[in-house]
């Protein structure tokens, strides 16, 4: 079935700009990309803008796909598609809790929920090192993005590769 104009926008304008802001502190501080790193103790700003942004997107894109910690909890749980007006597909909690980054990916939720989005005090100083949060980037990326909001991983890279997406 193709996409309506609405879905067209949203799939290559509005969510490649999500899927940069999801990736901006591995492509930029995790030396991964050395063409494009930066040093965290010379971009001091950058480097915490990036981080807290990038675990945003990852609360962002994980309540696209249904997946979400409730104000208060502690857990994960399957809560409200929030990408329905583009068809993105739910994600089911039994099929990520095997996941070696799923605890991970469970503290920066509950970061990016009180210590970023919000703040609560008892938890606004977080420990959530670099590479635990490169790691769930890169699951959100892979295991959510492309499988489960994308049609294709083909659709995914036409989208990141528009020359307005490209970082």
């Amino acid at each position: 079935m193709p996409l309506t104009p609405e879905q067209e926008e949203i799939f290559f304008e509005h969510l490649p700009h999500r899927i940069n802001l999801l990736i901006a502190f591995r492509e930029r501080f995790s030396g991964q990309n050395l063409s494009k790193s930066l040093k965290p103790e010379e971009f001091r700003d950058l480097y915490r803008c990036a981080k807290d942004i990038s675990m945003l997107m990852v609360r962002f894109f994980c309540a696209e796909v249904g997946l979400k910690i409730k104000k208060g909890a502690d857990d994960i749980s399957e809560g409200k598609l929030e990408g329905k007006n583009y068809i993105a597909d739910r994600v089911s909690l039994t099929s990520i809790q095997n996941d070696p980054c799923f605890d991970g990916l469970r503290r920066i939720l509950i970061a990016a929920n009180r210590a970023v989005a919000h703040i609560d005090l008892k938890d606004i100083n977080h420990d959530i090192s670099d590479l635990e949060l490169i790691s769930a980037i890169h699951f959100v990326e892979e295991e959510i993005i492309k499988t489960k909001i994308y049609r294709s991983r083909e659709d995914f890279n036409r989208a990141m590769n528009l020359p307005s997406n490209r970082m």
